[in-house]
């Protein structure tokens, strides 16, 4: 029947009605004009009863009409914006591992992690030729670039999703796939509440299934997703209310013929006008009206059953809006911390929008620490014995935990724990709202992490692992500018070795790298955990000791001294002595000043 209404011209169907109200008027006329006293009081009725049928039919048809369009277009509108947030989040699963395997390409095609989420894994040259991978399904991508560039093509095993980029030496390329049919269409069909989806080529028409509403479809390069909605649970809806609707109003023509002289025409007219106006305002989108209209029997529960749709159309409307809310506040939380580093803001923002969406207080326990929005019922201690995902009450507050956490090259790292708190219960949309907002903190948090290990590979020099001239000089300005405020000496120790020239010359540098790397393990040896070593140049050493006087200074340089020409690690050179030079300078008896004049010159210094 439903089918049939969507079926319907309703210009047509509107005039039609029109027709059909004037011949019933007309032939009542002729009733109450030519007929008997009894029969006029009696067909008056009935064709009364019938014009009032005729015209909440023909609203009410009109109106339910309108009214599953309206809900067809945010369906498709929703299930579309879905499946580009999915479709974007498996884009950026992809950047993820393509940027783990950036330094070593050799080693995805092995990756336990990699082959989980994954179905194709692959190595290709610089133009993107495919030089070995975990299948033969293709044998070129388009020409590479540094950054990650996702295309959906058709292979040998059906249509993938394929990302690839450039390694960081720019000598090979990194191919990663996923195959559309088995990993995309069921998370679209899982996370969208959908029917059911499927994958077809751009010029291609689907197969039409039995639906009240369109389908969805999404286009991706030569291919589009065709995504069908659930609509049983409206036509359950729609199907009740109808059926409802058409009893209460069969059983009151019933009744009008019966008990005519009892039901007054004043008695059946009311009520429905009040429905064909609430009618007219469920078809104009006002889910607040109400029928307040007080009346017994079949017309009460018409209109008991009118007012309980119009609240559950106001509760449906009101969770979209919701979920719209919250779907915003993810899109919110996903720009605010795009080129957020420091994970303490980013847990900052994270609890602050998630407690101003979801109404309740939000907190993120780690390392010792915590970030509220405000301030929890529930101590650390307590958090700590909920489990991922759980919800207990307490003292009437409903308590909820998820922890943030990531697994990098088969290892789970833990980051912290994400606490929420209220009164009410936690819905399933919030529950979805706190696992994608962790997604996003988990992957802000492996972000901060890859970036804090890059800042420390630029600051060490490769050969030795000590740092670098760079990061010594501003080890050393910084420690000047504490001297200044702080009145705190420090104390500099330059190892230089003086005959450096002669030994690459005569030994090779496989020989002087071994000197080198010697050197570097007897200062890590000699230093406390705040002193900074560093090789400053290629035959030269340096030392910061922090709150260090002149004289102590002199006592580290000379047991440096000792410990590098008696040690055993050094290789021994025949016919040939290793000549080193140690030196010492510190604030309490020169110029700050001149001690980094100093290691400006020494760290300038060539072989």
């Amino acid at each position: 029947m439903i089918f049939k209404i969507l079926e319907i011209n309703q210009n047509l169907f509107l005039w039609s009605g029109v027709v059909v109200i004037l011949f019933i008027a007309l032939l009542s006329w002729l009733i109450f004009k030519y007929s008997p006293v009894v029969l006029k009081t009696t067909l008056g009725f009935f064709l009364f009863s019938l014009a009032i049928l005729v015209s909440s039919l023909f609203i009410g048809v009109i109106a339910l009409k309108n009214f599953i369009r309206d809900w067809e277009k945010y369906e498709i509108s929703r299930l579309k914006e879905g499946a580009f947030v999915i479709i974007e989040r498996r884009k950026s699963s992809h950047s993820t591992i393509l940027e783990r395997f950036s330094e070593n390409p050799e080693g995805i095609i092995n990756d336990p992690f990699a082959k989980t989420i994954l179905d194709f894994l692959a190595i290709g040259d610089k133009d993107g030729k495919i030089i070995r991978a975990n299948k033969d399904i293709l044998e070129k991508v388009n020409l590479p670039s540094e950054n990650p560039q996702t295309v959906f093509v058709d292979t040998k095993d059906g249509p993938y999703m394929i990302t690839f980029q450039l390694s960081k030496d720019k000598s090979s390329s990194i191919v990663v796939g996923e195959k559309l049919e088995l990993r995309l269409i069921p998370t679209l069909i899982d996370m969208l509440s959908a029917k059911d989806a499927i994958v077809l080529k751009k010029e291609e028409k689907s197969e039409s299934k039995k639906s009240i509403i369109s389908n969805a479809e999404v286009e991706l390069g030569d291919f589009k997703i065709v995504i069908f909605p659930q609509d049983e649970s409206i036509i359950s809806l729609l199907q009740k209310i109808t059926k409802n609707v058409s009893r209460g109003i069969i059983f009151v023509i019933g009744i009008s013929l019966v008990f005519f002289a009892v039901l007054s025409l004043s008695y059946i007219r009311k009520p429905l006008l009040h429905l064909i106006n609430g009618s007219e305002e469920v078809e104009r989108g006002n889910f607040e009206y109400e029928i307040r209209y007080e009346a017994k029997g079949d017309i009460g529960k018409l209109i008991q059953t009118f007012n309980n749709m119009i609240k559950g159309l106001r509760r449906r409307d009101a969770q979209i809006k919701y979920r719209n809310d919250l779907l915003s506040a993810i899109r919110e939380v996903g720009g605010s911390i795009l080129n957020e580093y420091d994970k303490e803001k980013i847990f900052q923002i994270c609890v602050d929008i998630a407690g101003t969406k979801t109404n309740s207080k939000c907190a993120i326990f780690y390392d010792g620490k915590a970030k509220f929005s405000q301030e929890l019922s529930v101590s650390e201690d307590d958090v700590k014995k909920i489990q991922d995902g759980e919800v207990i009450v307490k003292d009437g507050h409903y308590i909820i935990a998820y922890e943030i956490s990531a697994v990098r090259e088969g290892e789970k790292i833990v980051y912290g724990k994400f606490v929420a708190e209220r009164e009410r219960v936690f819905i399933p949309e919030e529950k979805e709202f706190f696992n994608s907002l962790l997604n996003y903190i988990s992957s802000a948090c492996q972000r901060s992490d890859y970036v804090l290990k890059l800042k420390l590979m630029q600051s060490l020099d490769s050969l030795t692992g000590l740092f670098n001239s760079g990061f010594f000089k501003s080890a050393v300005k910084r420690e000047t500018s504490i001297m200044k405020r702080f009145q705190r000496h420090y104390a500099v120790v330059i190892i230089e070795i003086e005959n450096s020239k002669e030994i690459i010359e005569k030994f090779g540098y496989i020989i002087w790298e071994d000197i080198i790397k010697s050197i570097a393990i007897i200062m890590r040896k000699s230093v406390r955990a705040y002193d900074v070593a560093a090789r400053i140049s290629q035959d030269k050493f340096a030392l910061l000791l922090p709150n260090t006087e002149f004289k102590n200074a002199k006592v580290v340089e000379e047991r440096i001294r000792t410990q590098i020409i008696s040690a055993p690690e050094i290789p021994s050179l025949p016919d040939l002595e290793l000549k080193v030079k140690v030196e010492s300078f510190a604030t309490d008896n020169q110029d700050p000043e001149e001690i980094i004049r100093k290691v400006e010159e020494k760290s300038s210094e060539q072989v």
